[in-house]
């Protein structure tokens, strides 16, 4: 049995773990919109702390029970919401299954390819939908008369991420 030279291993090594960072940002995003549209509603609700213990509450969904949620409660369009569930399927598979399912065919280049252009899609609808869910809660919180303020921590990443990608 052949065996991948290391610079490969590290290729997909390196797609796998950007896919999942980037998967984790939309989980956390929607989670956030969850309890910024629909566990707090509107300002005045609830107390800074109350609001950050349901967050952080809400923050244990699983993006699986966070795409079930946001469905539920139409938090956003049908086709956003098919597009994240579709995500999810992704994120089940690159989480549970990649190495089970793709193993082998990733000792020949085009199974190679194929993986690496995979992982690159869920980057990228990982990417597009994020922006969604932000957009989201920004028209939400700026309907209320506030504005949404993201954190450095999440701001300096994903500026690094889009100077890393360019």
């Amino acid at each position: 049995m052949s065996t991948l030279p290391h610079k490969e291993i590290e290729r997909i090594y390196l797609a796998l773990g950007r896919a999942l960072w980037h998967l984790q940002y939309v989980e956390d995003a929607l989670n956030a919109l969850i309890t910024i549209k629909q566990d707090i509603g509107g300002p005045g609700r609830f107390t800074d702390a109350e609001a950050r213990a349901m967050l952080t509450e809400q923050l244990k969904a699983t993006m699986g029970q966070a795409v079930r949620r946001a469905e539920k409660c139409a938090l956003l369009p049908a086709e956003d919401l098919r597009r994240l569930a579709y995500l999810k399927d992704e994120r089940n598979w690159v989480a549970h299954k990649v190495q089970r399912t793709v193993g082998d065919s990733v000792l020949s280049p085009w199974g190679r390819l194929e993986l690496l252009q995979r992982l690159e899609h869920i980057t990228t609808e990982s990417q597009v939908l994020l922006k969604v869910v932000a957009s989201e809660m920004q028209r939400f919180v700026g309907s209320t008369g506030h504005e949404l303020v993201v954190s450095a921590r999440l701001t300096a990443l994903l500026a690094a991420d889009r100077a890393s990608a360019a």
